[in-house]
């Protein structure tokens, strides 16, 4: 299996097959697409999803909670976009799931932080998230955000910098247990990624911030004061279709005045 540019291109495929029969075929909710056991994959990604059944180039259904998966976010094209080549990447997934899954804005770094060096301080053997705990909750003027970004990083500490699943890092047994707050009703414990995804998917605050940003990727700008009736509206129309995906999109553009600025 060679990680190149045609197979992201196959990782991509396979998500958005997923969508294609969670959306259409299966006319599934927002909480389906963030949580769900069924999965596909086809030959070329099977290796990565270590599925050894004979497969052709067609994609099809799979169950991955063995390898704590379920849902679009713990799919292979996600954890690798969101991660550094040689790392897990605990600080770029926690913040994309902060801001783009929980609508849980992360203020900017402050201009004067040094970047840190733990590394004599570290153990012979360590994890990554050993290493990011050493960094940030050491230092109170880092812990301060990263008490809020880094509970959705760790959370995927089972899959590697690729998105293939591990369970161990730097030698040690992974650690993705991780407790989230000030999240409204998606703060609490989780054992790991799948179980954070089954528990929130269908929240109140990840319907609200799904509505949100559908919004604003259609309209180009924030749910503002001027905006915020249109918000509401589609909010609305969401809760009536019982979160619906498909049926929240029809509702947005059959609203003439979301095309006007």
């Amino acid at each position: 299996m060679v990680f190149d540019d045609a197979f992201r291109k196959q990782l991509l495929n396979k998500s958005k097959a997923y969508i294609n029969y969670t959306v259409f075929d299966k006319k599934g909710k927002i909480d389906d697409v963030f949580w769900s056991a069924e999965t596909f994959v086809n030959a070329s990604t099977a290796p990565f999803y270590k599925i050894s059944s004979q497969l052709s180039s067609a994609f099809v259904k799979q169950d991955l909670t063995a390898q704590n998966r379920g849902g679009l976010l713990t799919q292979g094209a996600y954890l690798a976009a969101h991660a550094p080549k040689a790392a897990t990447g605990i600080i770029r997934r926690g913040h994309s799931i902060s801001e783009d899954y929980l609508c849980k804005p992360i203020p900017p770094p402050p201009q004067n932080v040094q970047p840190a060096n733990p590394t004599a301080m570290l153990p012979a053997k360590f994890t990554q998230r050993m290493r990011q705990e050493l960094i940030h909750t050491s230092n109170a003027s880092c812990n301060a955000c990263h008490q809020h970004i880094d509970p959705g990083g760790v959370m995927f500490e089972n899959f590697d910098a690729a998105g293939i699943y591990q369970s161990t890092d730097g030698g040690l047994p992974v650690d993705a247990k991780m407790t989230l707050i000030n999240a409204g009703d998606t703060s609490g414990s989780f054992d790991n990624a799948a179980d954070f995804f089954k528990k929130t998917s269908s929240s109140q605050r990840v319907g609200e911030c799904y509505v949100n940003r559908l919004f604003e990727f259609q309209s180009g700008q924030a749910p503002t004061e001027a905006k915020s009736c249109m918000a509401a509206k589609l909010y609305d129309n969401f809760k009536k279709s019982d979160r619906n995906f498909a049926e929240t999109w029809i509702s947005l553009f059959s609203d003439k005045s979301i095309f006007t600025r």
